[in-house]
């Protein structure tokens, strides 16, 4: 078997993860934060333009593509229901992932990827192939390692590694996560283009089977997302991907700066990957999505503001995926994710029976769409 070499690391960014939400935690130097953010302050100004010269137009492309559809009636279509249900799992959550996916139902899979835990990659390729063995189509999720960003020779080591072990048993990888968040490593947009083009080049040579998706903003940050997709960087995403939470605004169908529901914000992130000359497939991977449960904290990733019941949670869930799925822009939905106590499927805290009541909701959500 093939050993790996875990690349070597250089100038540490401020970085810790917190293991109760399966996120980094919030970087408290404010005067750091505020050097980065003025060290990157000319790619802000680009933001900001992209912004300014490209919005009005992803508008007007978005309403004529809505006008469109009201001629034809509403025609769309429609997303593939075996493809459109897809999970978050991951490694340190253990074997029994394996039975309750198997027993939802759901062929795709998302897996996490962290760059900084390389040493241990045997592991995560054993992980893959049994949920490949199992019949899973697998979606790698590549978590950026703070400690090497601006760093081109250890991206280029971490990107050889990750295409020379799953070249051959994955079909898509999304690069990098999150990536309009601090806490995640990236100070601007420009920094996540490096990382990409770094990991494309090396794709091209190793392993071309794999689709690339990216830019993953995180919740409905437009502007970060057209800097990221209207660029003249030598680089292209195989398909757009994006963490589209709404849990700020609650209820799915609520309004966002007084027009974005999720239905719009779907169509805007759809149009702008139809304009971009960087993107192939037009189709989007929503790769994050959940609410956070009321009286979980330490576990739930939010303040309190943002938790809900049990009982909300289900109805926002059923009610995201069915807006996301008439759309017929979206091609899967990962829920985030499988087992998390304060804001997945099952809570599995310690010294308690595993409590599967969303779990099981989902599963009978799944169920009604089989007909479709």
């Amino acid at each position: 078997m093939r050993t790996f070499r875990t690349p070597r690391t250089e100038e540490k960014r401020p970085f810790e993860w917190d293991h109760f939400s399966d996120q980094p935690k919030v970087i408290l130097d404010k005067r750091y934060k505020y050097c980065m953010r003025l060290k990157n302050w000319p790619d802000l100004i680009k933001v900001a333009a992209s912004a300014s010269a490209i919005l009005p137009i992803s508008l007007v492309f978005m309403i004529m593509e809505e006008i469109k559809r009201t001629i034809s009636n509403g025609k769309i279509q429609a997303s593939d229901p075996e493809r459109f249900f897809g999970m978050g799992v991951n490694l340190e959550k253990g074997t029994e992932q394996f039975e309750m996916i198997a027993e939802l139902g759901i062929k795709e899979v998302l897996v996490r990827l962290p760059l900084w835990d390389l040493g241990n990659i045997q592991n995560y390729v054993k992980f893959v192939e049994t949920w490949r063995d199992q019949g899973c189509k697998v979606m790698l999720n590549v978590l950026q390692d703070v400690g090497t960003i601006g760093n081109r020779v250890a991206i280029r080591e971490q990107a050889q590694i990750v295409f020379g072990a799953f070249g051959e048993i994955v079909g898509k990888a999304q690069i990098g996560n999150a990536i309009n968040r601090s806490k995640w490593g990236f100070y601007g947009v420009n920094e996540y283009l490096d990382f990409f083009e770094i990991f494309k080049s090396e794709r091209d040579l190793t392993a071309p089977n794999i689709e690339l998706c990216g830019p993953s903003v995180i919740d409905f940050e437009y502007h970060v997302a057209l800097r990221a997709l209207f660029n003249l960087r030598k680089i292209q995403y195989d398909q757009v991907s994006a963490l589209l939470y709404v849990d700020r605004c609650g209820h799915p169908d609520k309004k966002q700066y007084g027009l974005f529901n999720l239905r719009r914000k779907i169509e805007l992130f759809s149009a702008m990957s139809r304009m971009s000359p960087k993107v192939k497939t037009p189709k989007i991977l929503i790769t994050e999505v959940n609410w956070p449960l009321l009286g979980r904290e330490p576990y739930a990733p939010t303040s309190v503001k943002e938790c809900v019941t049990t009982e909300c949670y289900a109805k926002y869930m059923a009610d995201y995926h069915e807006i996301a799925y008439k759309t017929g822009m979206v091609e899967t939905v990962y829920w985030h994710q499988l087992i998390a106590p304060g804001y997945g499927l099952i809570d599995n805290r310690k010294n308690s029976l595993p409590n599967k009541e969303l779990f099981n909701r989902y599963r009978t959500m799944i169920a009604s769409y089989k007909g479709h």
